[in-house]
């Protein structure tokens, strides 16, 4: 399969980089195929992640007096305090699991939705662990 940007203007579509495309065709084989158009969706952006995976985590972890190799254990502890899971079955045991979400394909908008559950789950000092944490734009950080 191959994922290449494409530009539609005035009912017209345009290929930048057409020769990385030509490069991914001639090693396809000789056959029929569908070129498929979507909208590309705006995702969660490199700003937020940073802001969330790299300042906010190093605030908890300090704070709870963990190591940044336990920041992934944390994050996803929380993901799912926040209602941020799904549950799977256990085909072993019969025992219904709670799995993390995954965010990475998460607009931005979505994003920011999540950052909000848990920002408020951290600072909530009755359900979650009563830490304040900082401000920061996404749209402007420098992390």
């Amino acid at each position: 399969m191959i994922h290449h940007p494409v530009k539609v203007e005035g009912g017209k579509m345009s290929l930048p980089f057409r020769e990385v495309f030509d490069a991914g065709v001639k090693d396809l084989p000789d056959g029929d195929y569908t070129l498929v158009l979507e909208p590309v969706k705006a995702t969660r952006t490199l700003q937020q992640l940073k802001g969330l995976r790299g300042k906010w985590m190093a605030v908890i972890l300090k704070e709870l007096g963990y190591g940044a190799h336990d920041s992934d254990y944390i994050y996803q502890q929380i993901k799912i305090a926040c209602g941020y899971y799904e549950k799977k079955v256990n085909p072993v045991t019969g025992e219904v699991e709670k799995i993390p979400m995954r965010t990475g394909g998460f607009t931005k908008e979505k994003f920011r939705e999540f950052m909000e559950a848990f920002r408020r789950y951290v600072e909530d000092s009755d359900t979650g662990f009563g830490i304040l944490l900082p401000d920061f734009d996404p749209a402007k950080a420098v992390i």
